[in-house]
């Protein structure tokens, strides 16, 4: 499997390491560390998954994805978090996103990339 994937996190050393372990593994990986920037240029690629952190300044994860899905209803959005609190927990569930915490292991994450496209 070869899909392309936005990644979208603030923190510039979370992002180069999702990054590299995803382009290890076969996946085209286009990052951005401002979810404003990221909505911005999504229309130019249509990613078909977008993984995002939770927790940035100006828009949190959970609202960025929510726009990104709004321009593509079949995209496939991930979320994590290293705050997992109950509030948040249940406004990604009730959204229908797929959540990690983080630390997570990464070979969960893959696992699931893999089901995604598979299905």
């Amino acid at each position: 499997m070869n899909s392309k994937i936005m990644l979208v996190d603030d923190n510039k050393i979370t992002l180069k390491n999702l990054r590299t372990a995803l382009r290890m593994h076969g996946y085209e990986t286009t990052s951005y560390t401002d979810p404003v920037e990221a909505i911005d240029s999504y229309s130019k690629h249509n990613f078909p998954i977008i993984i995002s952190d939770y927790q940035m300044p100006l828009i949190n994860g959970l609202d960025t994805v929510k726009i990104l899905k709004q321009l593509n209803k079949k995209a496939h959005c991930i979320l994590y978090t290293g705050y997992p609190r109950e509030e948040i927990l249940e406004k990604i569930a009730a959204a229908n996103f797929k959540l990690f915490l983080k630390p997570f292991k990464f070979e969960k994450m893959l696992s699931y990339l893999d089901e995604l496209g598979n299905a």
